[in-house]
């Protein structure tokens, strides 16, 4: 399975490292397990999928941040679950960012994900591990960005902080 989905610049709101990335669980639990399971984040300055792969990344270099072999995923109802061992991400706050998972093989149980019906087409997918293109939809998953700001406090002594006082 080739998975790609599309989150934009302005529902992110800031540059910074993203640390993780999580999905919810929709209406049922799960143990499901993916095999070769590939997570890759990529700047991109479109605004909506095409259907190629490849062509989404815009001409960036996509990265990969995690890989499982194999991830298990036991999420109940409502729950997130993330992708373990992420590595950070820089995102530069400007562009677009594509979130692509691949996996080769799966135990046959679903992880269904809320979503909704978005105004562009944001999510792409195929069956195939190695596919070119596939189907793109207006389909956004439910993703929750953990995004850690490059500077929390602006550069200064503790001193000066606690003179304001």
């Amino acid at each position: 399975m080739r998975v790609q989905e599309l989150v934009p610049a302005d529902e992110i709101g800031t540059s910074g490292w993203v640390t993780k990335i999580e999905w919810q669980a929709a209406y049922a639990a799960t143990d499901a397990r993916f095999f070769d399971l590939e997570l890759k984040l990529c700047h991109t300055p479109l605004d909506e999928l095409t259907d190629r792969f490849d062509d989404n990344y815009g001409g960036n270099t996509p990265e990969l941040v995690a890989e499982a072999d194999p991830l298990s995923v036991t999420a109940g109802a409502d729950e997130w679950f993330a992708v373990p061992d992420m590595t950070p991400y820089h995102y530069d706050g400007a562009q677009n960012l594509l979130v692509e998972v691949r996996w080769r093989v799966d135990n046959e149980k679903e992880v269904d994900c809320w979503s909704w019906a978005s105004d562009r087409l944001r999510y792409l997918s195929n069956y195939g591990y190695d596919a070119e293109s596939g189907t793109p939809s207006v389909k956004a998953n439910r993703l929750r960005l953990t995004l850690e700001p490059e500077q929390a406090v602006a550069g200064t002594s503790w001193g000066v902080i606690k003179a304001g006082f």
